[in-house]
């Protein structure tokens, strides 16, 4: 059984990339669970780098939240329109997260991670061809460094 784990992060509540995306997991494979995580309502908490005070701690609240419901999918699917080129806001948010998670000891975020597969369903307003493909190579490269597989 194949877990999904849907990440809108739009601030536009019922915009067309989560149409899209709903649209998408509806034909997942027999059998396959999907999650939804809304990261823009309500919105996660800031980010703070704190590597030079110490180091991070495991996440409390909304963000261990966002963390099992991470580390138990196997896919992880961005929902996020195309902003200025890149991902929306909350998106980028929850990738500063994991930023952290990778320092927290115990976590082994990086390691759990490894191997599970990154989506992006995405949609833009720009009529430009291309305009996408920042967004793209942001999150292809991400899931890269990650160890994650990209669709």
């Amino acid at each position: 059984m194949t877990r999904w784990l849907f990440l809108p992060c739009s601030t536009r509540p019922d915009g067309n990339t989560l149409a899209l995306a709903r649209a998408a997991a509806a034909h997942l494979p027999a059998g396959a669970q999907a999650h939804w995580f809304d990261l823009a309502t309500p919105p996660l908490p800031r980010f703070a780098d704190l590597r030079a005070r110490g180091g991070h701690v495991a996440p409390k609240g909304r963000l261990a939240e966002l963390a099992a419901a991470t580390l138990a999918a196997d896919e992880l699917v961005i929902v996020s329109p195309v902003y200025w080129y890149g991902l929306a806001g909350p998106g980028h948010e929850m990738l500063d997260h994991w930023s952290g998670w990778l320092e927290v000891p115990g976590m082994e975020f990086a390691g759990r991670m490894r191997g599970k597969r990154l989506w992006l369903v995405t949609v833009r307003a720009d009529p430009a061809q291309g305009s996408q493909a920042p967004l793209e190579d942001a999150m292809r490269r991400s899931a890269r460094w990650m160890g994650l597989r990209f669709g």
